[in-house]
């Protein structure tokens, strides 16, 4: 009688089976034989066995067995074979890849190998929405397998088949096992496109490119790192972006960022793409340069800029073009928008770069260059604003040195232009000098005549010509300059002038100017260049002042200034001019004043003392002359020493006793005098000659008081 074979089930799943089966009587033991019918090989015989199981001694491989167990007695007398046990071995079918999220729509399938198996066979299905079958491969000869068409961001599902491919002779045919299924999600990630790796805008676009299945209108989340030394922290966050590009609504300041973007599917709504590899962005806004650009006129300038963004401190860079781009200065960890050059530079040409550092570390791009010339004026020294000396010297500043001790920078030669300021126009370049040395003095055979000048200088280099100085406007002739006096109430106002360069003292005098040739004060020898009135002058009133000069060198007094007013007010009962509160100021300027028209004319001729009756007699010729074109020495223009008394008085004009004004006249561009000789010369010699000249005086202020009220009227 055959046994009945009961195991192993039909498919086995572990490479070494037990075959079991029902005992014979009278058996002594049993053979079992196993056969791959797949292959159409036998795998085992063996005989012996005691009992009713047996497992088999070696691994089986992927295919379709055949079991059969047959007795033997002690006699050595077998049974029947049994009827064959057919089974299956399906081993466990596993992947090396993909795994549970793929962020790559091209996967590649990595299967472990299956002894025995010919080929493989690969299923991949939707696993969302109805679950649609997406491709498959069956014919897959080894453990690896790309897909080369892009798959949709979404979820899937696949599995494998292992088959055996039936051996000749074999009558079973092909055998097939099958691996669990597996589940992987296509995250294929987006790609960063921009801002590029370095960017100088506060705001840089962000673009990239979604992966398949993102659909038309893509959605995607965004995400920004800031870069802090060892740290990294939340900068920007954006959720649900529609399209492929975004602008930050807050500014990169000074630092390095990661940006990172996901893009959600559009098939499988659940699912999103793996966040992008990190683009690293670079925001190195240089800062941008104000100031100097140009022409610049300071030799200490202040170079400025704007502020970066998250920037703590800055680095100037700066250096002379003029020399081959020499380094000066090149300095740090400045807390400012600003830096100011500590030591003067020589004329020239510079160019300097601004760079941002922030507090993490974080370095701006070099600005773009900025251009400057030095063309500073060298300070000019020089004649006072009048002087006696007609070969006048002049001195300036230097604007040349060394740069970094060694190398020779700035002006090479110094133009000193001399202009002749007439009474109707200027002579530019009256007398030009140019030298390489910081000082010149006019030779004697280029002398400057009597009248007003202006002197300027400037520097010049191989590559930069420099500004004029500010001019320096001088007289030569000694003429003294009064300073503006300002309208007040003090009644001892005190009276300043220029320095007079070669002047010995200076002679003041002062009229009212409703008698322009009566002197009030005429004080000579003074030896500074100020004077406050002794006795106090009275308010209400408009006074006019000149002052001039003695020369050191010969004696001889300068030609009269040209002359100021000034007021001096009743406090308690004088309003400003305009009606309010605030302050006037009557200001006599050349310009006004010199020349004025030649307006009063007094006769000097002479008068009886002791009497109001003139002798008569024929008066004395008189020649009207304009004082500009009056000798400079001082015997033939301007009032007369008050010291000087004569010896009898007019009872009629007995004040004028205080100034024998006849011995000199008092003479301003205002008032019009005659030719008179020295002093000593013009003292009347009796009575009659005395009595004659007061008269002619008060026939011609007759003349001058019928003309005032006549503009009075006519005004």
């Amino acid at each position: 009688t055959a046994p009945v074979v009961t195991g192993p089930a039909a498919t086995v799943s572990t490479p070494r089976p037990t075959i079991t089966w029902s005992g014979v009587n009278g058996a002594l033991n049993y053979e079992v034989e196993v056969f791959n019918l797949t292959d159409n090989v036998l795998v085992r015989r063996v005989s012996g066995i005691v009992g009713t199981s047996f497992t088999l001694p070696v691994d089986l491989t992927l295919g379709r067995y055949s079991a059969r167990v047959r007795a033997f007695n002690t006699f050595g007398d077998s049974s029947f074979f049994s009827t064959d046990r057919v089974f299956g071995y399906s081993p466990s079918i596993t992947v090396a890849s993909p795994g549970s999220r793929l962020p790559d729509n091209t996967p590649t399938f990595q299967i472990n190998a299956v002894p025995a198996a010919d080929r493989y066979e690969l299923y991949v299905f939707q696993d969302y929405g109805t679950g649609v079958e997406v491709f498959r491969e069956t014919n897959l000869r080894t453990t690896v397998y790309t897909r080369t068409i892009p798959l949709p961001i979404g979820r899937y599902r696949y599995y494998i088949n292992a088959v055996n491919e039936a051996a000749a002779g074999s009558t079973s045919g092909n055998y097939t096992a099958r691996s669990l299924d597996y589940r992987v999600t296509i995250s294929e990630r987006p790609v960063v496109v921009n801002p590029p790796a370095t960017t100088f805008l506060l705001r840089p676009e962000i673009t990239w490119t979604v992966p398949l299945g993102a659909g038309a209108t893509p959605v995607s989340d965004i995400w920004v790192n800031k870069i802090e030394g060892g740290t990294s922290r939340v900068y920007l966050r954006a959720n649900g972006v529609s399209g492929t590009s975004y602008t930050p609504d807050i500014d990169f300041v000074l630092g390095n960022y990661q940006v990172y973007v996901r893009t959600y599917s559009a098939v499988d709504p659940a699912s999103a793409s793996d966040w992008s590899f990190p683009k690293t962005v670079r925001t190195t806004t240089a800062p941008k340069l104000l100031a100097p650009i140009g022409r610049v006129g300071s030799i200490s300038p202040t170079l400025t800029w704007e502020g970066v963004r998250g920037a703590q401190s800055y680095r100037v860079y700066l250096s002379s073009t003029s020399t081959g781009n020499t380094l000066l200065y090149d300095v740090s960890n400045i807390n400012a928008l600003s830096f100011t050059i500590p030591q003067p530079l020589p004329l020239g040409r510079y160019r300097y770069w601004v760079q941002a550092r922030s507090a993490f570390g974080d370095i701006s791009n070099w600005s773009p260059p900025g251009d400057f010339q030095v063309v500073a004026a060298p300070v000019l020294s020089g004649p006072s604003s009048s002087t006696f000396d007609n070969t006048p010297s002049f001195s300036w500043t230097s604007l040349s040195g060394l740069l970094n001790g060694t190398i020779p920078a700035g002006a090479t030669a110094y133009d000193l232009r001399i202009d002749q300021v007439l009474s109707t126009s200027v002579v530019f370049g009256y007398q030009m000098y140019t030298v390489s040395t910081t000082s010149v003095t006019v030779p004697d055979s280029q002398a400057l005549p009597i009248g007003t000048y202006r002197a300027r200088i400037r520097a010049r280099s191989a590559d930069v010509q420099g500004d004029y100085s500010v001019m320096l406007e001088f007289y030569v002739g000694g003429r003294p300059i009064i300073r503006a006096i300002p309208a007040s109430s003090n009644q001892q106002p005190t009276i300043t002038w220029g320095a007079v360069d070669g002047a010995a003292s200076y002679e003041i005098y002062i009229s009212n100017t409703a008698d322009l040739s009566r002197a009030l004060i005429r004080v000579a020898g003074l030896t500074v260049n100020s004077f406050t009135p002794a006795t106090p002058l009275a308010s209400g009133n408009l006074y006019r002042v000149w002052v001039r000069a003695l020369n050191s060198a010969n004696s001889t007094y300068s030609a009269w200034s040209v002359p100021v007013d000034f007021l001096i007010t009743d406090a308690a009962t004088t309003q400003p001019l305009d009606g309010g509160t605030g302050e006037w100021v009557l200001t006599a300027t050349d310009s006004l004043l010199d020349p004025l028209p030649n307006e009063y004319s007094i006769s000097m001729l002479p008068s009886r003392i002791g009497t109001t009756q003139p002798i008569p007699q024929e008066a004395e010729a008189t020649e009207t002359v304009d004082p500009a074109v009056l000798p400079l020495n001082g015997s033939d223009v301007a009032p007369v020493d008050p010291t000087a008394q004569p010896a009898d008085t007019d009872t009629v004009l007995s004040g004028w006793n205080q100034e024998a004004w006849w011995d000199g006249p008092a003479t301003s561009p205002d008032v019009v005098l005659p030719a008179v000789e020295p002093v000593e010369a013009r003292k009347p010699t009796d009575r009659q000659s005395a009595s004659a000249g007061i008269l002619g005086a008060l026939l011609g202020l007759a003349s001058l008081r019928r003309r005032r009220r006549k503009d009075d009227s006519e005004g």
